[in-house]
């Protein structure tokens, strides 16, 4: 199952003071949006901004989130929005599971492919084992792992690519 956490996000830092009351990302966007129109409102300032489409002034927040429980497919339709930017678990250094699981879409279970897609992990399972057993290094072995795997990153994103990516 999916698990998505917020873990990190821009702080506003006024005078080399935090101040936990203006510590939301809105403040920042906001000063950058009031820095480009010489405007002391922050949040009007901001609003106004998006509202005309300077979107750039969203890009001064970030945000960071810790993804476990996803597949190497969706990792590869995340990693199209080339302004995230991602730190994966490795295949490499972390080896294959002990068990093979399978992220399964909601469609196999809608066609009955569960005792298939669970068969299939098996005997992908014994071939890995068996390769890495006769000598194929296990960065080789990895090449007949499922892209259904299950894996865990940690993404960061600015705000104005999250509204896109969202929309």
């Amino acid at each position: 199952m999916m698990d998505v956490k917020l873990i990190a996000f821009t702080q506003f830092n006024q005078d080399e003071i935090l101040c936990p009351a203006g510590s939301e990302p809105d403040h920042i966007c906001g000063q950058a949006a009031a820095t480009c129109t010489n405007a002391k409102g922050t949040l009007l300032s901001l609003r106004g901004a998006m509202a005309s489409g300077h979107e750039s002034v969203a890009e001064h927040a970030s945000f960071t989130f810790e993804i476990d429980g996803v597949s190497r497919v969706l990792l590869a339709q995340l990693t199209r929005h080339r302004f995230f930017s991602f730190s994966v678990q490795s295949q490499r250094y972390c080896g294959a599971p002990e068990a093979l699981s399978c992220i399964r879409p909601a469609s196999f279970m809608e066609h009955c492919y569960i005792g298939s897609v669970d068969y299939a992990m098996t005997i992908l399972q014994d071939l890995y084992d068996e390769m890495v057993k006769n000598g194929i290094p296990e960065d080789d072995a990895r090449y007949i792992m499922p892209e259904g795997l299950p894996t865990k990153m940690i993404a960061t994103a600015n705000a104005r690519e999250l509204r896109h990516f969202f929309a």
